[in-house]
């Protein structure tokens, strides 16, 4: 009998044993898979993250800036050549107007605007259009006046602006989203000074406030009553990178 019992014991350890080698192997298997999951996670999140680095780095720069800006022209481009035959041979300045009951008021080319409509402006076949994306309707077409002197070029889409208005353009030229919107609400509180547009600079690394005269003196009273407003001496050619305005006077809100 006590040699029955061993032989029991024996056999018994001999199917138990096994058993547990086998579950242990399992496990084991089920971590390395789990560990394999975890790192290939782990992977995507840090190439996820250096792409998203990347790209907002690019946009931070003036040639990433000035890709966005290119995109959205193309796009109101595409839409605007389906209703009129535009230039060719050259990338249109592309602005968005802000004020636009009052550059109705002293420019006739924007009656029947609205905020929010586009203007494209072609300088070498002086040329501009006025669009309405909201209703897709092309609301105006005109030359452009365009005056060039030594430091700047100006232009205007009226032969004559109002001797007693300055039509001024602000760019946001700093991170801090609504800066220039700002701006444009105080200057809006002086009669004699027309927000005409208000858009993006070239690039968000400016600091302080840029104001580019490009009246060539033509209204110099009223440029050295918004040189005192913003407390500020006027230059008289745009930045470099900056594009052409249609405005006589163009502020750069950097950062303060």
């Amino acid at each position: 009998m006590p040699i029955k019992r061993k032989i029991n014991k024996e056999i018994s350890e001999e199917i138990i044993l096994p058993d547990k080698k086998n579950n242990q192997s399992k496990a084991v298997r089920v971590l390395v898979v789990l560990l394999i999951f975890a790192l290939v996670g782990l992977v995507a999140v840090i190439v996820s993250y250096w792409r998203v680095s990347s790209q907002v780095a690019r946009l931070a720069t003036v040639e990433g800036q000035k890709e966005v800006n290119k995109k959205q022209i193309d796009e109101v481009v595409e839409k605007v050549k389906k209703l009129i035959i535009l230039p060719v041979g050259e990338t249109p300045t592309m602005a968005t107007i802000t004020d636009a009951a009052g550059l109705s008021k002293t420019q006739p080319f924007y009656v029947g605007a609205n905020d929010g409509d586009k203007v494209l402006i072609y300088f070498k076949a002086q040329k501009a259009y006025i669009y309405n994306p909201t209703k897709d309707l092309l609301v105006n077409v005109g030359p452009v006046y365009i005056e060039n002197n030594a430091s700047s070029t100006s232009a205007s889409t009226t032969a004559a602006d109002p001797t007693k208005l300055l039509n001024i353009e602000i760019r946001n030229g700093s991170e801090v989203n609504g800066g220039a919107s700002t701006l444009a609400s105080q200057l809006k509180k002086t009669p004699s000074f027309s927000i005409s547009l208000v858009d993006n600079a070239s690039t968000s690394t400016y600091k302080g406030i840029i104001l580019v005269d490009l009246t060539s003196g033509a209204k110099a009273s009223l440029v050295q009553a918004l040189e005192k407003e913003l407390n500020i001496k006027s230059i008289t050619s745009l930045p470099a990178g900056e594009k052409k305005s249609v405005a006589e006077v163009v502020v750069i809100v950097g950062k303060q």
